[in-house]
């Protein structure tokens, strides 16, 4: 009977330990997610930072070609009516 006693204080102990042990492995796992969490976010927000400026750089490449025609189409307009009234 006292053998039996000490066997399964033996497992118990043992049973104890393991569950420490799993739940620090959770416990770091979960601080580790945490991290990896927070570096994709900032990984995003920096790649949505990055996707704003292209934005930008397109928007202004698009308003100088825009002047570029309007300078194109005044001056067009310009030697169209110059022919007309040459004729």
């Amino acid at each position: 009977m006292l053998f039996e006693l000490e066997k399964q204080r033996l497992n118990n102990n043992r049973a104890q330990l393991i569950n420490k042990i799993l739940t620090f492995i959770i416990i770091i796992l979960a601080f580790v997610t945490l991290y990896i969490g927070g570096q994709s976010l900032k990984f995003a927000e920096s790649d949505m930072n990055s996707v704003g400026i292209w934005q930008q750089e397109q928007i202004e490449q698009l308003r100088q070609s825009n002047e570029n025609f309007k300078s194109i189409l005044s001056e067009l307009k310009y030697k169209t009516i110059r022919l007309i009234e040459s004729q």
